[in-house]
């Protein structure tokens, strides 16, 4: 299987929904196919420094 290029979502903030946390992901990536809804994903997180 070939290695495919990285999706990256850069300088997302976490969000609080009740007493979980969740991490959104913009419609248009479904819409445009670039991630499918029916497949299963790793997802990696990586602390980046504030932009002023």
């Amino acid at each position: 299987m070939g290695e495919k290029e990285p999706i990256v979502l850069e300088e997302k903030k976490l969000a609080l929904m009740g007493p979980d946390v969740i991490v959104i992901i913009p419609r248009k990536f479904i819409k445009y196919k670039i991630l499918d809804p029916k497949k299963l994903y790793n997802i990696t997180f990586e602390e980046v420094e504030k932009k002023d």
